[in-house]
């Protein structure tokens, strides 16, 4: 099974943590402003800055020998309805790698990197090497 990730998880989750991986938010743009759920704007000043960071983390995560990298990607309904079933909070941060594993269980899990010929995990339409692949 591939891994996920999110931001601030190689810190959280160490490579061979007993969790099986790291599990990160839906990449999806910031919730609408009715939504209770906000990003923080610090965390993510904008999506393309979260996905740069997302990438850079793999990156990292990959040089130190991390295998079986992923990507799931969600979105903030869905995370929100997975929450509900849960009777959680959203904001629990055990919840999140739950609710990837749920995903990439279900075959929504992408291996990170993919093939230069490859479309970019991103979902820009562009092949990972015009996108986040670029060096």
């Amino acid at each position: 099974m591939a891994r996920t990730l999110r931001r601030a998880d190689a810190a959280d989750h160490p490579a061979g943590s007993p969790d099986g991986g790291v599990a990160g938010p839906p990449t999806t743009r910031r919730p609408p402003p009715s939504s209770p759920h906000r990003w923080a704007p610090e965390e993510y000043p904008s999506y393309e800055e979260h996905l740069a960071a997302i990438e850079a983390a793999l990156r990292e995560l990959a040089a130190s020998g991390t295998p079986n990298l992923g990507i799931v990607t969600g979105t903030v309904p869905s995370y929100e309805a997975f929450a509900a079933s849960e009777l959680a909070s959203p904001t629990d941060p055990a919840l999140l790698p739950q609710y990837a594993t749920i995903l990439a269980a279900r075959g929504r899990a992408v291996a990170w990197p993919p093939e230069r010929p490859a479309a970019c995990w991103c979902g820009s339409g562009r092949t990972y090497g015009e996108c986040h692949g670029a060096e």
